[in-house]
C-alpha cells in the first residue's frame, strides 16, 4: 500500500496523465498497473486519518476519474469470480475516493454492481456501505454510498440501471461509451455485453 500521503499523491499523478480513449486501447499490463496503482491508493485511503484523506481527494479530478469507476466495475466482478469480500471493500474505496469529481450517476451504477456482488457473497451490505460512507469527504457522497443498500428493491435492481436479467447474459442498454473486453483489442461500443459467471455476472 502507499504508507503515506506523499506516496499516495506520486500514485495519484501517474494517473493523472490517464484519458479514456487512449485507456480503452491500453495494454493488458498497462490495465494491470493501473488497477495496482488504485489498489495502492485504497489502501491507504481506507487506513489513512481524516486530514491525510481530506488533503489527497482534491488531487482526484474528472478528467482521469473514470479510471476509478473501472476499477470498482472490476472489483465487482473479482468479488464474485475469486468469492473476494475485500474486492468489495476495494471497489467501495475506489467509489469514495473519487469523490463525486464527475457524473455522480456513474458511481451510482457501480455501486449497483457492488451492491449485487456483495449480496450474492452472503455479506452484510448495508454494514459495509455504512462503513465505507463513513470515510467520505463530500455528505454526498457518503449519502449516495450509505442509502443504496436502503432504497426499495425496484431502485437498486440491475433493471433499474438498464441491465437486463437475460438466461445467459446481462446487456447494458444505454447510450454511454463503455468498454468491451474480448480476446481481439478492445473496442468503444454503445452496448456492453456481461456474461453471467456461476453466481453473478461479468462483463466480456
Amino acid at each position: 500500500m502507499a504508507s503515506n500521503k506523499e506516496e499516495a499523491l506520486k500514485v495519484i499523478e501517474r494517473l493523472r496523465p490517464l484519458r479514456v480513449l487512449e485507456f480503452i486501447k491500453a495494454t493488458s499490463e498497462t490495465r494491470e498497473a493501473t488497477q495496482k496503482s488504485i489498489k495502492l491508493l485504497c489502501d491507504f485511503f481506507s487506513s489513512a486519518n481524516p486530514a491525510e484523506r481530506a488533503e489527497v481527494v482534491p488531487h482526484i479530478q474528472a478528467e482521469f476519474s473514470f479510471v476509478f469507476y473501472w476499477f470498482a466495475r472490476r472489483m465487482a466482478e473479482k468479488a464474485i469470480r475469486d468469492s473476494s469480500p475485500e474486492a468489495i471493500w476495494d471497489g467501495l474505496m475506489a467509489l469514495v475516493l473519487e469523490n463525486y469529481a464527475s457524473d455522480y450517476r456513474d458511481s451510482l451504477i457501480r455501486l449497483m454492481l457492488l451492491y449485487h456482488s456483495a449480496t450474492k457473497l452472503g455479506l452484510n451490505v448495508e454494514a459495509l456501505f455504512a462503513r465505507a460512507a463513513a470515510l467520505a469527504l463530500n455528505p454526498d457522497v457518503a449519502m449516495g454510498v450509505r442509502s443504496f443498500p436502503l432504497r426499495p428493491p425496484a431502485n437498486r435492481s440491475l433493471a433499474a440501471f438498464f441491465y437486463k436479467n437475460l438466461a445467459t447474459e446481462i446487456h447494458l442498454v444505454t447510450g454511454s461509451l463503455a468498454l468491451k473486453r474480448s480476446s481481439s483489442e478492445p473496442k468503444i461500443v454503445i452496448r456492453s455485453t456481461c456474461r453471467v459467471l456461476p453466481g453473478g455476472w461479468h462483463s466480456l
